[in-house]
């Protein structure tokens, strides 16, 4: 993030460092100044009623990937600034495996590529490498 935002020549004052993403949560609702950082996948759950509870402790901001920041190039993080890469705090998540046998390794990085992972993936709240798609098609009848 510091590499992104610059934050070094931007941010005084008190930085704390929660721990993990509830806390940080916590963090932000008891104080007001607060800004604080968590994955999207966290606030992606709409019908979770814990999310639902938290999004009402705190409020998302908008980030701009540009200098001078306004409202028409901001972007508070949501499911399609996400996919369409414009949301300007994305990190990529890689998956290495480096061992040449067979092993347990292989396998789950083979689940984890498959289209069965890769909804797993997407159900988390994060974005996967290789988008799933339902094609439908619709056939227009003439009805008289």
């Amino acid at each position: 993030m510091d590499e992104k935002l610059n934050l070094n020549k931007k941010v005084s004052g008190d930085i704390k460092f929660a721990g993990d993403s509830p806390k940080v949560i916590e963090m932000v609702a008891a104080n007001p100044n607060a800004i604080g950082f968590v994955g999207y996948n966290w606030l992606s759950e709409s019908e979770s009623i814990k999310v639902v509870e938290t999004l009402t402790k705190v409020s998302l901001v908008a980030v701009s990937a540009s200098s001078s920041a306004a409202s028409s190039k901001s972007l508070v993080p949501s499911i399609g600034s996400i996919y369409n890469n414009t949301y300007p705090l994305i990190r990529r998540v890689y998956a290495i495996y480096t061992d040449p046998s067979a092993s347990l390794a292989r396998g789950f990085l083979a689940h984890l590529t498959s289209e069965r992972g890769q909804k797993i993936i997407y159900r988390c709240g994060l974005k996967p490498e290789s988008d799933f798609q339902r094609l439908i098609s619709i056939k227009k009848e003439n009805i008289q």
